[in-house]
């Protein structure tokens, strides 16, 4: 992971030839992602080819395609605004390699490859300073924490104000990453008060859900 972070995250960013990808490619083959000059001219991935073809197939395929995806959430940003953040970043004594670094491992962690696209989503928000530093670490913080069920979930609570029709484990789950709120409130069953626990949308929820994953 040193050296693909060494050999150029962000002039991963900057490569002009990631530009026309989102017109090139859905699903990258992994036959594709050997044989195609377009991606192996990109830094990042002209390493992850060097690791197929050395005989580590499916983890380092698996990498690559969660790397492709996120660049190309990155797409549509300027390439001297993306210069523009690099050179601010590296401003900033050791924080360049470490953000480089913690995005790399947090690719490589990631559980599928839909999750490397709201990592993109997020840290484009960063580069176009839509979002703090605070702020991206959250995002990707629950970004990592999250599965296809429960982005359907967020779907079905935010898109349709359905909070209160979560399931109790899916409640404290959401509850536990701040998605959403939980409060107590006394109910009066047949003479018998008891508590529950009622779920309500909150502020980084609504705000997560929008600038996340609404667009899917």
């Amino acid at each position: 992971m040193k050296k693909l972070y060494k050999v150029g995250f962000y002039r991963s960013l900057l490569s002009k030839a990631v530009v026309p990808l989102s017109e090139q490619f859905g699903e990258v083959a992994l036959d594709t992602l050997i044989t195609n000059e377009t991606l192996k001219s990109i830094p990042i991935l002209g390493q992850v080819v060097k690791l197929i073809q050395a005989g580590n197939d499916i983890r380092a395929y698996m990498f690559g395609k969660k790397v492709l995806n996120f660049l190309l959430e990155l797409d549509s940003i300027p390439i001297e605004e993306k210069r523009k953040f690099i050179a601010d970043l590296d401003n900033r004594e050791g924080f360049s390699e470490k953000l480089g670094e913690t995005l790399l491992f947090s690719l490589e962690s990631a559980n599928d490859a839909d999750v490397a696209i709201y990592l993109g989503r997020a840290f484009g928000l960063f580069i176009k300073g839509e979002i703090s530093e605070f702020t991206f670490e959250n995002y990707q913080h629950v970004i990592l924490s999250l599965n296809p069920f429960i982005v359907q979930q967020l779907h079905f609570g935010y898109q349709f104000n359905n909070v209160a029709g979560f399931s109790s484990n899916t409640m404290y789950y959401l509850a536990n990453m701040g998605l959403i709120d939980m409060t107590v409130k006394p109910k009066n069953i047949t003479g018998e008060v008891v508590f529950e626990q009622m779920p309500s949308g909150n502020k980084f929820g609504q705000t997560f859900y929008h600038q996340i994953l609404a667009s899917e």
